[in-house]
């Protein structure tokens, strides 16, 4: 463990006593992943069926629903000039949980016996987040602070328990501020995710991120 940490301070040290013009930097970061996704599905039960005794229709209904997460992840980035980079990114949210939420449902007023003794089913499944994408970055440099906004695509792959794992296209939107001290920096940025076809919905949501971290120029 000495020895890990001997190599990483002679690694920052490096950094830090560099030319301080760099092309390349590099991001370790952390933060938070924001979606708000929700899906309700199901089917009716003696709704179109020919019964002889009048009974009222129900239906079987089951709702998802997707929580936060928190983040971590690293960017490479390359400059061709100081205003022009390009920058790979790949992240992972791993404690997200997908909640489902089964039974039956009456219409309102309507006493339904198998729904008062059909209990609601809950279950929660762990689900992991895996980003990948790449970016144009155009830097806005006004000495130690650089104002920048970023855009691209790339890919969402979420695996949850019990099921294959779900991949997704998405579309980047993003901007912030890096604050440089050499060849080490702050950085803080406010991304979103635009995926047109979520797997959880079938229609387009946002995954809205709060990234922060340490970068590293050489």
């Amino acid at each position: 463990m000495k020895t890990i940490l001997f190599f990483i301070f002679i690694l920052v040290c490096s950094f830090c006593f560099a030319d301080s013009d760099w092309r390349n930097e590099v991001t370790i970061y952390s933060g938070i992943s924001f979606v708000n996704a929700q899906h309700e599905g199901g089917f009716c039960l003696a709704c179109e069926i020919p019964i002889p005794v009048d009974i009222p229709p129900f239906s079987f209904v089951t709702k998802e629903s997707v929580d936060n997460s928190f983040l971590i992840g690293f960017k490479y980035g390359h400059y061709f000039n100081e205003n022009i980079e390009v920058e790979g990114n790949f992240s992972i949210a791993p404690n997200r949980k997908i909640e489902i939420e089964s039974g039956f449902v009456c219409p309102p007023g309507v006493i339904c016996p198998l729904v008062d003794l059909a209990p609601v089913l809950f279950q929660k499944l762990s689900a992991v987040t895996y980003y990948y994408d790449g970016n144009f970055v155009y830097n806005f440099p006004t000495g130690k602070i650089t104002p920048f906004f970023s855009a691209g695509m790339g890919g969402v792959s979420t695996d949850r328990d019990f099921f294959d794992t779900e991949h997704d296209l998405a579309l980047t939107f993003g901007g912030g501020a890096k604050f440089t001290f050499e060849h080490v920096g702050f950085r803080i940025e406010v991304n979103d995710r635009v995926i047109p076809n979520y797997f959880l919905t079938d229609d387009t949501e946002n995954d809205l991120q709060i990234q922060y971290g340490v970068m590293f120029g050489f």
